[in-house]
């Protein structure tokens, strides 16, 4: 069972009353395969766990895009955000996609789980390189993370009780994020033109061409980053006419 492979008895069932919003799941993938995984079992009740574990699995299928991902199931949301890298191996151009994955209450504040996003971005970076992430197959860092993961948990859920005027690493993780979605865009389009240009010479490429190359590339950066926002904004897909829409959007 889902809950089983957290490795953890089932937890007794949880008073509602005064019961304090908290982030209880998280997940690292490398092009979809799940690498670790940890949860808080103690905060969700027994009649909730399949719950999670469809929301997971829900979580985890989103397609790669250049911001985030959310989805709903019941009182839990969940939040994903992918980090484009290129890849160690493989042809020139090619991308790993990484995934950071966290599932939280409705009511957990939604920059608190940006914060908790970020945290893991962050703490992944020295693992990032390393053979078992870049080539180990479904939970192979499991045993190296499982731990670390649930400290990022408990600190995120902790973090999440304090007056917003004592987060100031909220503010600063969340610019985080905000700046990985700015550079998973420009790695996107980056491959995008070498795949467009496959074969072609830059030399033979008229300065008309190059300049409508330069043109596309603007507009998608445009379309991609106000996709990117409204997703953010709103935890869901938007046409590009619609993101157009000037609103303050708080990243």
């Amino acid at each position: 069972m889902f809950w089983e492979s957290w490795g953890k008895a089932a937890p007794a069932p949880a008073a509602a009353a005064g019961r304090v919003p908290v982030a209880c799941w998280c997940a690292v993938t490398r092009d979809g395969v799940v690498l670790c995984k940890a949860g808080q079992t103690a905060s969700v009740r027994p009649d909730e766990q399949s719950a999670v574990a469809e929301l997971s699995e829900t979580l985890m299928a989103k397609r790669a895009t250049p911001g985030l991902e959310f989805a709903t199931h019941g009182s839990r949301r969940g939040m994903k955000l992918h980090l484009h890298e290129a890849a160690a191996s493989g042809p020139s151009g090619s991308l790993t996609v990484w995934a950071f994955h966290i599932i939280f209450d409705q009511e957990f504040s939604e920059s608190h789980a940006k914060m908790l996003l970020g945290n893991m971005v962050t703490w992944s970076k020295a693992h990032r390189t390393s053979p078992l992430w870049q080539a180990g197959g479904h939970l192979a860092a499991q045993l190296t993370s499982e731990g670390d993961l649930e400290r990022l948990l408990q600190r995120a859920n902790t973090a999440s009780t304090l007056p917003e005027a004592e987060m100031q690493q909220l503010a600063s993780k969340v610019d985080d994020v905000q700046q990985l979605m700015k550079d998973n865009i420009e790695l996107m389009l980056e491959r995008q033109e070498q795949l467009e240009l496959m074969g072609r010479k830059a030399d033979e490429l008229s300065a008309a061409s190059k300049f409508l190359f330069k043109r596309a590339r603007s507009a998608k950066r445009f379309q991609m980053w106000q996709e990117a926002k409204w997703g953010v904004a709103l935890g869901t897909a938007a046409t590009v006419g619609a993101a157009i829409i000037a609103i303050p959007i708080l990243l």
